[in-house]
């Protein structure tokens, strides 16, 4: 056998096992280096804080957005109602109000929507920020548009017929936009960044947070605004509207970056508590064995 057989190749697992086994105290551990694989198969963290700052500055950003779009529909003016109306002017009456809620809140939480998303997904993403952000813009915005196109249906009916409030139906509404927004922005990132089973936990992060929001708003909003009628999806003062979106941005992104934390194992706890002393003696030790 050649001599130049026995030995071992620099750098390599036998060769740091040698010196280890000989003592060396000036070892040096290979460490490897993360790669997209590894770290999606680590799964997605987005941080209570970057999380919440992604989901305000979008917030912010469609405020903006929206106050100079909303409202986007003007109200077809039909006059007074006489004190006893047709059929036929009650109809035109109520369609009217049903035109202008349904579609100025498609538009208005269509923006909103998209904005959260997309800067949340810039913000949490740490790798393929662009797929991310794109693919969460769009289903936030899609998602605006169904909640705010459909839930102006049963608004409009309630300003038509005057109805007392109702902060369970208020909720209902309100969730139907917060919930499906946290829902599927969180699982359209976590699903990029983590794979199937981030994409499921971000998915229920997402629906969680969307809860908390709306009871954190509907609480601050009856305090702040207790004269307002809570049952508007997108409120109509640009006051309401500030505190809606900032309140409800806030506790949906915190909410998701804390409740999409990937599980640690105890495993990885004992090993991430080791000393330098104790991981060295490991070595040794592992060194004179072979």
């Amino acid at each position: 056998m050649h001599p130049f057989h026995i030995l071992p190749r620099p750098g390599s697992y036998w060769a740091s096992r040698s010196e280890n086994s000989f003592g060396n105290h000036n070892m040096a551990v290979d460490t490897p280096i993360e790669t997209s694989e590894s770290s999606a198969s680590a799964g997605w963290s987005p941080g209570v804080v970057r999380s919440a700052i992604g989901t305000a500055a979008g917030g912010i950003v469609g405020f903006g957005i929206l106050r100079m779009v909303y409202p986007a529909f003007e109200y077809e003016a039909m006059g007074e109602l006489p004190i006893e109306p047709t059929v036929e002017q009650m109809r035109q009456f109520t369609q009217a109000h049903r035109d202008y809620y349904m579609m100025n809140n498609a538009v208005g939480l269509a923006v909103i929507g998209a904005s959260i998303a997309i800067a949340f997904a810039c913000v949490t993403a740490r790798r393929k920020r662009i797929a991310s952000a794109a693919l969460a813009g769009i289903l936030g915005g899609v998602v605006g548009a169904v909640a705010g196109y459909f839930t102006g249906l049963p608004i409009a009916d309630a300003m038509v017929l005057s109805k007392d409030q109702s902060l369970v139906q208020a909720s209902l509404l309100h969730f139907s936009f917060w919930g499906g927004l946290g829902l599927c922005m969180a699982a359209a990132v976590g699903g990029i960044q983590g794979g199937a089973r981030t994409m499921a936990q971000a998915a229920v992060a997402g629906l969680l947070g969307g809860i908390l929001s709306v009871v954190l708003y509907t609480i601050v909003a009856s305090v702040v605004f207790p004269a307002a009628n809570l049952i508007h999806t997108l409120p109509e003062t640009a006051g309401h509207q500030a505190l809606w979106v900032l309140v409800s941005s806030l506790v949906l992104g915190a909410a998701i970056g804390k409740l999409a934390e990937p599980p640690t194992s105890k495993q990885e706890v004992q090993e991430g508590s080791q000393s330098p002393e104790e991981m060295s003696s490991e070595l040794q030790n592992d060194g004179t064995e072979k």
